[in-house]
């Protein structure tokens, strides 16, 4: 099988787009991440017991959460694992 490169031709207007969005995506993602892991840190080493307490806390509750689980309890699991009703995947993510 080969590529057909009429279509990679004609959606490259396309295919340049989705790279500058994520791009852009992974800019402010990147920013927004440094920032409050910066912000979470402080908290951390803060000398008031409250603000300890909540950085613990949201760092504590955020590692604990395996990413699968996250994604399923959220509804951001993938389309494609819905396509096979008797896959691991539907049964897990399905059971909300």
């Amino acid at each position: 099988m080969e590529l057909d490169w009429g279509v990679v031709v004609r959606a490259f207007d396309l295919l340049l787009k989705g790279t500058w969005l994520t791009l852009i995506l992974f800019f402010f993602s990147m920013l927004l991440g440094s920032v409050l892991g910066l912000i979470l840190a402080l908290m951390r080493m803060s000398r008031y017991r409250v603000a300890r307490w909540f950085s613990l806390g949201y760092i504590w509750f955020f590692r604990g959460i395996p990413v699968l689980v996250f994604a399923c309890h959220t509804g951001a699991e993938p389309r494609t694992w819905r396509q096979r009703s008797g896959s691991a995947a539907t049964c897990s993510c399905s059971a909300r």
